[in-house]
């Protein structure tokens, strides 16, 4: 076999293989020039994305902190308020006691016939009457005035809150001597619920005993939006 019939043998075998993997051939190439494609398309807009990226983490990390850092101080805050009510709550109670936000007549009459019955006194009757407290001023003292009935100088002396109510309270009792009834006062005095004695009058009978007639002045606590 000379050579150029050795030629012409390598030249079939080698279009015989391209015929056998042509389809192969022609994929690898294309998924070749595809990836190549996408390298050139895709990697320059992946650095961009990149960089914007890597530039703003530490910002976006400094946000997240502060609202980690945000959280922590109103759970601590929580625990502040949670600790103050809890040591307040008797305190709270208390003033609740001194100075409602109704006037609690029923509990009124109440402390009032519990502290007669336990110095010897039998409550004959009890009246109560709300009102506002007087502002001050010329024209406000005035209509105090006319208004208190039997205790005027008391009420225009008064110069109160505007949210502050008045309840007062006209106590007719018959019972001990005069020690007895000081002890009655004073009782009056240390009750919980606030009570002031604008006036004391008596009369004393044989046959009845000593009667004893109280003006009294309690106060109550509304909410300002109550007002409204």
């Amino acid at each position: 076999m000379n050579k150029a019939e050795k030629k012409k043998k390598q030249a079939n075998q080698i279009n015989l293989w391209l015929n056998k993997n042509h389809k192969p051939i022609v994929g690898s190439v294309f998924i070749l020039v595809l990836a190549v494609g996408l390298f050139w398309l895709v990697f320059p807009k992946y650095q961009g994305l990149r960089e914007v990226a890597t530039g703003s983490l530490p910002d976006k990390i400094g946000e997240l902190q502060a609202l980690e850092d945000y959280a922590v101080k109103i759970k601590q805050l929580e625990k502040v308020i949670a600790d103050w009510q809890v040591k307040n709550q008797a305190k709270v109670a208390i003033l609740e006691q001194v100075l409602p936000d109704t006037p609690r007549v029923p509990e009124l009459i109440a402390q009032l016939d519990a502290l007669a019955r336990s110095n010897g006194f039998i409550i004959n009757s009890v009246d109560f009457t709300e009102s506002e407290a007087p502002v001050s001023g010329a024209d406000s003292r005035s209509a105090a005035k006319a208004k208190a009935g039997s205790q005027p100088e008391v009420q225009a002396n008064l110069n109160l809150d505007k949210n502050i109510r008045l309840v007062s309270i006209n106590l007719n009792l018959t019972g001990g001597d005069y020690s007895a009834f000081k002890k009655f006062l004073d009782a009056l005095e240390k009750n919980m619920r606030l009570l002031d004695v604008l006036s004391i009058d008596f009369s004393s009978t044989l046959s009845a005993g000593t009667d004893y007639t109280l003006a009294l002045m309690t106060y109550y606590l509304i909410s300002p939006a109550t007002q409204n």
